[in-house]
């Protein structure tokens, strides 16, 4: 097999693994299957990392990988910290946290 075309076919493989890594990424988080360190982790950092590694792709298709990698991961942290937000700012939140501070408060007067 000649370099180019192994080139060609390291190049396809990974762009699979992208897609697949981006695909299972999405679906653990829609799915809440999987912890948000976890899915970082193990789906979309490894395909970032592989799209900066990425040699022989023209880079056109390797920008267009970058940028659609980069929107997902974007998106899921947004999701991420409007769940943290949202629940800071639920009223069950701060029902818990007035509650630990009237406790502590107890502990520190004795």
């Amino acid at each position: 097999m000649k370099k180019e075309q192994l080139i060609k076919h390291i190049a396809v493989f990974s762009s699979l693994l992208t897609d697949v890594l981006l695909t299972l990424g999405r679906w653990s988080s829609e799915l809440r299957s999987r912890g948000a360190n976890e899915i970082l982790r193990d789906y979309f950092e490894p395909c970032l990392e592989l799209l900066q590694k990425e040699e022989g792709v023209p880079t056109q298709v390797r920008s267009g990988a970058r940028e659609e990698a980069h929107l997902t991961v974007a998106r899921f942290c947004d999701g991420q910290y409007q769940r943290l937000r949202g629940h800071m700012e639920s009223a069950e939140f701060k029902d818990s946290l007035r509650i630990r501070r009237s406790l502590a408060d107890d502990v520190q007067q004795m």
